[in-house]
């Protein structure tokens, strides 16, 4: 994760304070909640989302999974409060992302947000076969791991076996394709054509900004 720099003198200031709450952190200097164990660290209240009002009824053995759906909603309807159905400039999904160490999160996000967005999302799937793949070897030996399972594993660094997406669908290249053209690890695009077995997006920032690649 970078911290942004600073768009003026007014912000710059901000953004100089959570880059050193955040060194604070990773450096274990920042202060720790004395009632709890010594690896929690105390967070400044404007920094907390206020989750008191979700529910928490048990149906069948379900109140964590659904506790985390909601959770997770309210989370997303802060930091996108204005989505307004995706019509939003570049600058707005620029300034803005949802952080998370979890795979499973990840993709849970994705879908919560994909929903707000209007039309009809594609699914992609990943390749599942080998080229020159020897059926008559598999039907012999056999597959050593199904399809079917290896498309229910999601790897840090690896899109999911099935990826929906529709038109003005922020997302992330996790791959250094192009640093020339500023397609690099990291670099952030928007959609703007989907096609059978490509897609059109464009760059949302930095100096390539607003340029189409395929």
């Amino acid at each position: 994760m970078r911290v942004q720099t600073a768009r003026d003198q007014y912000s710059a200031q901000d953004v100089l304070g959570f880059a050193d709450y955040l060194l604070r952190v990773g450096d274990g200097r920042h202060e720790t909640c004395a009632e709890f164990e010594a690896d929690y660290v105390k967070i400044r209240s404007d920094m907390l989302l206020d989750v008191s009002g979700s529910e928490t009824s048990v149906v069948n053995g379900a109140t964590e999974q659904g506790t985390t759906t909601q959770r997770l909603s309210r989370l997303i309807d802060k930091v996108y409060s204005d989505f307004n159905g995706g019509n939003q400039p570049n600058s707005y999904f620029v300034d803005r992302i949802i952080v998370t160490p979890k795979n499973a999160d990840v993709l849970a996000i994705n879908d919560m947000i994909l929903e707000k967005l209007p039309g009809d999302a594609e699914e992609y799937r990943s390749v599942d076969y080998l080229d020159g793949d020897d059926e008559l070897e598999r039907q012999e030996h056999g597959d050593l791991y199904h399809p079917e399972f290896l498309s229910t594993i999601s790897l840090s660094g690896m899109p999911p076996h099935k990826l929906y997406l529709s038109i003005g669908t922020p997302m992330m290249l996790i791959r250094n394709l192009n640093t020339k053209e500023g397609l690099c690890n990291g670099t952030r695009l928007r959609i703007v054509e989907l096609r059978r077995s490509c897609m059109k997006a464009a760059i949302m920032s930095g100096a390539f900004v607003g340029i189409s690649r395929v």
